[in-house]
């Protein structure tokens, strides 16, 4: 266990409320972002189709989907701007430029993430919000009550392999979908174990080195997602977010 114990609880299913006072963590000048959850997501980067965000590896999905990089605008470092990587080959005919992260308005019609011009917040259905780092990973602060939210789910599509990026969803209500974890760290060397034990499924994703704490470890217990962050021992499913 860390000297330092620093506890993000969901207090209902998909937020994360930072209990103690968290340091934000400067982005890099430029990063990416990696969608983690499931059995089958095990850092998947965000790509860009038709102005909103999907999860699935660039190399297998259709041509049409753009992979991005993201910057810090330089009005507003908590306002995240996409940019094509135009070094990828599927990305030849990609010419967006200026768009900035965004999430529904409350109400919405749609759940689904997508991007507007800039820092602009006069789209119909979206919203850009603040965002921060808390280690690699990616918090959403709440407008109303200043409170750190991790939101973010992944739904299934119709193509196989690919799904759309959600706030806010009900995985109860809405069938294909889960809670994610963003995060800029990229996966590497990373083995997937699935436990089943009584009435609660672990999915983990352990590093090469397990004396590291590049891990993740969403626990699901009785439909509410529990994401401890500091790394316990043996059966205790305890995970560090770094």
């Amino acid at each position: 266990m860390p000297s330092r114990l620093e506890f993000l609880f969901f207090l209902s299913a998909g937020v994360f409320i930072a209990l103690f006072p968290a340091l934000p963590h400067a982005a890099s000048s430029t990063f990416n972002i990696y969608a983690y959850g499931g059995s089958a997501m095990g850092g998947l980067p965000l790509l860009y189709y038709e102005g909103y965000a999907y999860v699935n590896n660039a190399t297998s999905a259709n041509s049409s989907f753009t992979s991005i990089y993201f910057t810090e605008s330089p009005d507003s470092p908590t306002t995240w701007i996409a940019h094509p990587n135009t070094t990828a080959s599927s990305n030849a005919n990609a010419n967006f430029t200026n768009q900035a992260l965004a999430i529904p308005r409350a109400g919405s019609s749609t759940k689904q993430i997508g991007f507007v011009s800039g820092n602009s917040s006069a789209a119909n259905n979206e919203t850009v919000p603040e965002f921060h780092l808390y280690g690699e990973t990616v918090f959403v602060v709440n407008s109303t009550s200043g409170e750190w939210e991790t939101r973010f789910y992944a739904g299934e599509t119709d193509s196989e392999g690919v799904w759309m990026l959600l706030w806010g969803a009900d995985e109860e209500e809405e069938e294909g979908v889960f809670p994610v974890s963003l995060r800029t760290m990229p996966p590497s060397n990373y083995t997937v174990s699935l436990i089943q034990k009584s009435s609660r499924q672990t999915t983990s994703y352990y590093p090469s080195s397990p004396g590291k704490a590049n891990v993740l470890c969403i626990e699901k217990i009785e439909s509410k997602v529990i994401v401890p962050t500091y790394q316990g021992d043996n059966d205790q499913f305890f995970c560090k977010i770094v």
